[in-house]
Protein backbone atom coordinates (compact mmCIF):
# COMPACT_ATOMS: atom_id res chain seq x y z
CA UNK A 1 0.00 0.00 0.00
CA UNK A 2 1.56 3.48 -0.87
CA UNK A 3 2.48 6.07 1.90
CA UNK A 4 -0.44 8.67 2.36
CA UNK A 5 0.77 11.87 1.89
CA UNK A 6 -2.21 12.39 4.69
CA UNK A 7 0.22 11.03 7.29
CA UNK A 8 3.26 12.84 6.44
CA UNK A 9 1.26 16.31 6.25
CA UNK A 10 -0.69 15.47 9.33
CA UNK A 11 2.57 15.25 11.11
CA UNK A 12 4.78 18.06 9.95
CA UNK A 13 2.03 20.62 11.06
CA UNK A 14 1.66 19.17 14.09
CA UNK A 15 5.52 20.39 14.36
CA UNK A 16 3.77 24.10 12.57
CA UNK A 17 6.16 23.07 9.79
CA UNK A 18 4.87 23.08 6.16
CA UNK A 19 5.33 21.60 3.02
CA UNK A 20 5.57 21.87 -0.67
CA UNK A 21 5.82 19.19 -2.55
CA UNK A 22 4.71 17.51 -5.94
CA UNK A 23 2.31 15.31 -5.65
CA UNK A 24 3.03 11.66 -6.71
CA UNK A 25 1.54 9.63 -9.10
CA UNK A 26 0.48 6.80 -6.84
CA UNK A 27 -2.89 8.71 -6.03
CA UNK A 28 -5.73 6.57 -6.95
CA UNK A 29 -7.76 9.75 -8.13
CA UNK A 30 -6.06 12.65 -10.84
CA UNK A 31 -6.36 15.84 -9.55
CA UNK A 32 -9.20 17.54 -10.76
CA UNK A 33 -9.38 21.18 -10.83
CA UNK A 34 -13.57 21.45 -11.38
CA UNK A 35 -14.58 20.47 -8.28
CA UNK A 36 -12.83 21.76 -5.11
CA UNK A 37 -13.05 25.54 -4.02
CA UNK A 38 -10.85 27.60 -6.54
CA UNK A 39 -8.56 30.31 -6.45
CA UNK A 40 -7.70 30.39 -9.92
CA UNK A 41 -7.21 28.34 -12.62
CA UNK A 42 -4.79 25.30 -11.54
CA UNK A 43 -5.40 26.73 -7.72
CA UNK A 44 -7.82 24.87 -5.06
CA UNK A 45 -8.47 23.51 -1.91
CA UNK A 46 -8.78 19.48 -1.67
CA UNK A 47 -9.63 17.03 1.23
CA UNK A 48 -7.23 14.26 1.37
CA UNK A 49 -8.79 11.53 3.20
CA UNK A 50 -7.63 8.67 5.92
CA UNK A 51 -6.90 5.30 4.03
CA UNK A 52 -9.70 3.08 4.96
CA UNK A 53 -7.38 0.22 5.94
CA UNK A 54 -3.90 0.74 8.05
CA UNK A 55 -0.61 1.07 6.09
CA UNK A 56 1.53 -2.06 6.79
CA UNK A 57 4.38 -0.04 8.08
CA UNK A 58 2.23 1.86 10.35
CA UNK A 59 1.63 0.72 14.39
CA UNK A 60 -2.62 0.65 14.92
CA UNK A 61 -2.45 3.05 17.65
CA UNK A 62 -1.18 5.45 15.20
CA UNK A 63 -3.48 5.21 12.67
CA UNK A 64 -6.43 5.24 15.46
CA UNK A 65 -5.12 8.57 16.60
CA UNK A 66 -4.73 9.99 12.95
CA UNK A 67 -7.35 12.31 11.62
CA UNK A 68 -9.47 11.42 9.15
CA UNK A 69 -8.55 14.48 6.34
CA UNK A 70 -6.85 17.09 5.99
CA UNK A 71 -7.43 19.91 3.78
CA UNK A 72 -4.77 20.79 1.62
CA UNK A 73 -3.97 23.24 -1.73
CA UNK A 74 -3.49 22.33 -5.19
CA UNK A 75 -1.67 23.77 -7.64
CA UNK A 76 -0.89 23.56 -11.44
CA UNK A 77 2.85 23.97 -12.13
CA UNK A 78 4.15 22.82 -15.36
CA UNK A 79 2.78 19.66 -16.13
CA UNK A 80 3.35 18.89 -12.51
CA UNK A 81 0.40 18.97 -9.33
CA UNK A 82 2.02 20.84 -6.16
CA UNK A 83 0.98 20.06 -2.91
CA UNK A 84 0.98 22.30 0.22
CA UNK A 85 -0.14 22.92 3.98
CA UNK A 86 0.33 26.71 2.75
CA UNK A 87 -3.47 27.39 1.94
CA UNK A 88 -4.01 31.37 2.23
CA UNK A 89 -3.74 32.85 -1.06
CA UNK A 90 -3.44 36.17 0.58
CA UNK A 91 -0.14 35.29 2.16
CA UNK A 92 1.39 32.44 -0.05
CA UNK A 93 0.51 33.82 -4.21
CA UNK A 94 0.80 30.70 -6.75
CA UNK A 95 4.34 32.44 -7.72
CA UNK A 96 5.68 32.29 -4.29
CA UNK A 97 5.09 28.85 -4.15
CA UNK A 98 6.63 27.92 -7.52
CA UNK A 99 9.45 29.56 -6.35
CA UNK A 100 9.96 27.74 -3.29
CA UNK A 101 8.85 24.71 -5.02
CA UNK A 102 12.14 25.52 -7.29
CA UNK A 103 14.29 26.56 -4.75
CA UNK A 104 13.65 22.99 -2.83
CA UNK A 105 14.61 21.09 -6.29
CA UNK A 106 17.66 23.03 -6.46
CA UNK A 107 18.68 22.36 -2.97
CA UNK A 108 18.22 18.30 -3.48
CA UNK A 109 20.25 18.26 -6.85
CA UNK A 110 22.95 20.19 -4.69
CA UNK A 111 22.82 17.48 -1.77
CA UNK A 112 23.22 14.74 -4.93
CA UNK A 113 26.23 16.26 -5.97
CA UNK A 114 27.50 16.50 -2.52
CA UNK A 115 26.83 12.84 -1.95
CA UNK A 116 28.52 11.75 -5.33
CA UNK A 117 31.47 14.31 -4.90
CA UNK A 118 31.69 12.49 -1.43
CA UNK A 119 31.28 8.74 -2.55
CA UNK A 120 28.08 9.09 -0.18
CA UNK A 121 26.25 7.31 -2.44
CA UNK A 122 25.36 4.35 -0.28
CA UNK A 123 25.54 4.20 3.29
CA UNK A 124 26.67 1.33 4.95
CA UNK A 125 25.43 1.64 8.34
CA UNK A 126 21.59 0.45 9.14
CA UNK A 127 20.47 2.42 12.79
CA UNK A 128 19.34 6.39 12.26
CA UNK A 129 22.56 7.34 14.99
CA UNK A 130 25.28 5.47 12.77
CA UNK A 131 23.88 6.77 9.65
CA UNK A 132 24.57 10.26 11.06
CA UNK A 133 27.91 9.71 12.59
CA UNK A 134 28.87 8.44 8.98
CA UNK A 135 27.45 11.22 7.07
CA UNK A 136 29.81 13.48 9.99
CA UNK A 137 32.60 11.17 8.86
CA UNK A 138 32.23 11.71 4.95
CA UNK A 139 31.83 15.77 5.58
CA UNK A 140 35.28 15.65 7.75
CA UNK A 141 36.90 13.48 5.31
CA UNK A 142 35.73 16.00 2.81
CA UNK A 143 36.81 18.66 4.17
CA UNK A 144 40.60 17.36 4.77
CA UNK A 145 40.92 16.35 1.01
Amino acid sequence: MPFSALFLLSSLLEKSVDAVFEQLGGRKRPTDFRKSKRFSEGDQLAELLKPKRKPGWMRQVQYDLSQDSLVIRELKMGGKVIITTLLLVKKTSKKQLKALYYDHRHVELDLHNIKTTLGMDSLSCMAPKMIEKEIWIYILAGNFI
